[in-house]
């Protein structure tokens, strides 16, 4: 990588972008998924050989690879099959939830980045998010690492989720929570004790 920020950051682009040279048909989701495979493998395998020094410039080319490898999902317009098999790519290798073998800082760091990754990706709103948000939900649920459900459950109560219809967890459990049956069976706003004197 360049010492210089500036041209480090074009860099980063500019290898993200390779990802849009594969064509969105058969043979081009294959490479692109082979291209997938070969950047996790190689930033599971090198990550723990980077210094102090050069750790911001590989955490940026991690962000610019997520972000890439959405817009490829989306320009085919975010068919199932092919977003599964993405998804699958990143569970068996950076999101893989039992594998202590992946450093921690890259598995983190693309839970930090994935949604603000989709949202820059999908900017119609369009993706399908429960089917995105799997590989997360599963990372909050099966790891083995504390640190990584616990950010993983900070992920999944932004706010921004409720632009594709997600109802972010906290949420949903305070509705719950907050939610009170009437006499009727109906849920309604609690209003304080009654007054009996």
């Amino acid at each position: 990588m360049q010492d210089k920020p500036r041209n480090q950051q074009r860099l980063s682009v500019a290898l993200g972008e390779l990802n849009q040279c594969f064509k969105t048909n058969a043979n081009g989701r294959e490479n692109f998924l082979n291209w997938q495979r070969a950047f996790w493998d190689t930033m599971i395998a090198q990550w723990g050989g980077l210094d102090k020094w050069r750790v911001d410039k590989f955490l940026f080319l991690v962000r610019r690879e997520v972000y890439e490898g959405l817009r490829v999902l989306a320009a085919s317009g975010w068919k199932e099959g092919f977003v599964g098999s993405w998804l699958e790519v990143l569970e068996e290798s950076v999101l893989a939830p039992r594998d202590v073998k992946i450093p921690l800082s890259l598995k983190l760091h693309v839970v930090d980045v994935w949604i603000d990754e989709v949202g820059n990706a999908d900017e119609e709103r369009k993706a399908p998010m429960e089917k995105l948000l799997a590989p997360i939900r599963k990372l909050a649920s099966e790891s083995v690492v504390k640190s990584v459900r616990n950010r993983v459950k900070e992920a999944l109560e932004d706010d921004r989720l409720e632009e594709w219809g997600i109802v972010s967890e906290k949420k949903a459990q305070n509705g719950e929570e907050n939610g009170q049956e009437d006499g009727d069976g109906q849920e309604g706003e609690w209003t304080g004790f009654d007054d009996e004197s």
